[in-house]
């Protein structure tokens, strides 16, 4: 069982995730159009569900997919 809250922030998040993934818009917008009015409050969220900042999570993603590495990210 989880509050409505706590599952309100998991699909936020995984719409941000969603969001990240498929579009270039900034970490910024995306928090917005995920439904969250603070960015850092988005940042530490998204870190929690994910391990790491949504920027890097961005980053490490998108050198997966090249076949590259990205050093000391």
């Amino acid at each position: 069982n989880t509050t409505p809250g706590k599952w309100l922030i998991r699909a936020r998040t995984q719409f941000a995730r969603v969001l990240i993934e498929s579009t270039d818009d900034s970490i910024n917008d995306i928090a917005f159009k995920s439904g969250f009015k603070n960015t850092a409050h988005f940042v530490k969220v998204f870190k929690d569900f994910y391990g790491m900042p949504p920027l890097q999570y961005r980053l490490r993603r998108a050198s997966v997919a090249q076949g590259g590495r990205l050093i000391g990210v």
